[in-house]
């Protein structure tokens, strides 16, 4: 018992003691831990923009996943933004596509994800996806209350800054890019729920004080937690309940993947380090920092 009591206060004294996870203003960068034999390359991102690098391997994102596969290649990835059931088509198609094109494609996500899972593909490497299913997703929001149209406006909002990494957001492109959400949402969970931009707009009048139009939507408004200065709004509040779950749904899927695979990547956002660095420094220890550029 006394054995018992001492390996439980151990534990809980090193999980305190573990180091904070280290600001992300520098990101990119990659994490790595090792441990038992295995390798866990954690390239922490910043998500693609056409507007920032119309040449896309100039993109230190770019060069950073490039660098990893030529110096330490994986034999499995994980990426992020893609559905469990819909990774074997998006390997197939989209991301056969923009490495193709050398990732330049108007209207075509070419992202972090696109050029991981394309030098997988490339390599024979198995390709993941770290999310949660859309159903699992939208179970958590109703859980929290919440209802399908919910779940259809925070990612019709939270896709609003992506939109604007690749050009100007416009009333014409939001009202595509919600039709585009509510049919992909709807595809994905075998529904049929109509939601309009004009319901979206009623949606944004009766729920979100700022900003004042949808149209002005950025990063900080899609945050888990806003900034101590800026009012917390529903969108805020979304945010946190499918960060958190996105962020298990991650932790599991690298605890899943490494029992086959000796030396596995993940390329995910920067910010998702913060809500998975405990669970990730419990599972492989602390690791090492570097920032190839």
């Amino acid at each position: 018992m006394h054995l018992r009591l001492t390996l439980v206060f151990l534990l809980s004294v090193m999980a305190t003691c573990a180091p904070s996870p280290p600001s992300t203003r520098d990101a990119p960068f990659v994490e790595t831990f090792h441990r038992h034999g295995k390798t866990l390359i954690y390239v922490l991102a910043v998500h693609h923009s056409s507007l920032r690098y119309p040449e896309p391997m100039s993109d230190p994102v770019f060069k950073t996943i490039q660098r990893v596969f030529s110096s330490t290649p994986p034999d499995a990835v994980i990426i992020e933004g893609v559905d469990p059931s819909q990774v074997a088509a998006f390997c197939k198609y989209t991301v056969q596509q923009c490495g193709s094109a050398q990732y330049k494609i108007p209207a075509k996500a070419c992202d972090e994800s696109s050029i991981a899972s394309y030098s997988a593909v490339q390599m024979g490497a198995p390709v993941f996806t770290g999310e949660p299913s859309a159903a699992r997703q939208l179970s958590v929001f109703k859980a929290h209350g919440y209802t399908i149209q919910d779940f259809f406006a925070f990612w019709i909002l939270n896709n609003i800054p992506q939109e604007k990494r690749h050009g100007a957001f416009t009333e014409e492109q939001f009202q595509q890019l919600v039709d585009r959400i509510v049919r992909y949402e709807n595809h994905l969970l075998g529904t049929s729920v109509r939601f309009s931009p004009e319901d979206l707009a009623n949606w944004y009048a009766k729920n979100m004080s700022s900003p004042t139009s949808y149209l002005d939507i950025d990063v900080e408004d899609t945050s888990p937690y806003p900034a101590p200065q800026s009012p917390k709004t529903l969108l805020h509040t979304l945010s946190a309940i499918s960060t958190e779950g996105r962020d298990a749904s991650v932790l599991d899927t690298i605890q899943t993947v490494l029992k086959d695979h000796k030396r596995v990547l993940v390329v995910y956002g920067a910010s998702h380090l913060d809500f998975e660095w405990r669970g990730l420094v419990r599972m492989m220890g602390v690791p090492q920092k570097t920032k190839p550029f």
